[in-house]
């Protein structure tokens, strides 16, 4: 956000809002950011009392409000996707899943070694042969004394 902030596109008003952001973006959600600095939030006040006057000038349009108003308290991906797909904002960008045969090959690999190691634990104890010493003492009883023989 500091970053964002620091952006020569933005002028004083928009700096200011992005350090509030900054601020309070885990206590307040983005949602109620956005309506709290709309045109349809001083809308809404003005409506119960004609003398309303917003402290701090409205960043957003009154559709971008409409939409902030009706997400509130809801997952921002919902605000997001309702402002590109209504306003044409642009899509969020999200993490690519690898999708390469590779990483998909290791992981079979990996899961296959896997299964292999616990059929031979299973084999083995069948068998009676299993030698637990090999996978150590559990956390759990690590503070017990030791068997003296």
């Amino acid at each position: 956000m500091r970053r964002i902030a620091a952006d020569p596109f933005y002028d004083d008003t928009w700096r200011g809002h992005i350090g509030v952001i900054r601020r309070q973006l885990g206590a307040v959600h983005f949602a109620d950011l956005i309506y709290l600095r709309s045109k349809i939030y001083v809308r809404d006040h003005q409506k119960q009392n004609a003398a309303y006057e917003p402290p701090l000038p409205p960043l957003f349009g009154e559709k971008e409000g409409k939409i902030a108003k009706a997400n509130r308290g809801r997952d921002p991906l919902y605000l997001f996707a309702a402002l590109q797909r209504q306003l044409g904002y642009p899509e969020v960008p999200r993490p690519v899943t690898p999708d390469d045969l590779e990483a998909k090959l290791k992981g079979l690999t990996q899961k296959l070694n896997l299964l292999e190691t616990r059929l031979k634990l299973v084999e083995g104890e069948l068998k009676g042969q299993v030698d637990l010493s090999q996978f150590g003492k559990p956390e759990l009883l690590s503070d017990l004394p030791k068997d003296e023989d």
